[in-house]
């Protein structure tokens, strides 16, 4: 080796190590940031999984509220005669359906049952 190579890095290799490192480091905070997105989907998913439950257990229950808001999520009970077709539904059933999420055209969960009707 030269006397030259034998002092250090040249200018050309530290600017590459730099690039290479400013990469890496651009790739693992755009993934940090993924993964905190990720983490606030599947909680205010979550929110709102429990918020349905709630809401139709109320209105099984025969509470008449009908649709409301919790923060940044709005629920809508709806309900509607099951099997009204069928001659042999003597038991009148009817179906209740929530659904919770940000936006009312698109909600994040929909649960639904069938009751007897009071």
């Amino acid at each position: 080796m030269t006397a030259r190579h034998e002092q250090g890095f040249s200018l050309v290799e530290a600017i590459v190590a730099l690039a290479i490192v400013a990469a890496l480091t651009s790739a693992f905070l755009a993934s940090l940031a993924h993964a905190a997105r990720l983490e606030s989907a599947a909680n205010l998913r979550a929110r709102a999984v429990l918020l349905a439950q709630s809401a139709l257990d109320r209105a099984v229950a025969g509470e008449p509220a009908r649709s409301g808001r919790a923060q940044d999520l709005g629920w809508q009970v709806s309900t509607k005669p099951y099997g009204q077709n069928d001659p042999l539904d003597r038991a009148r059933l009817e179906e209740i359906a929530v659904a919770v999420g940000t936006d009312p055209a698109h909600p994040l969960v929909q649960l639904r049952t069938i009751r007897v009707r009071p």
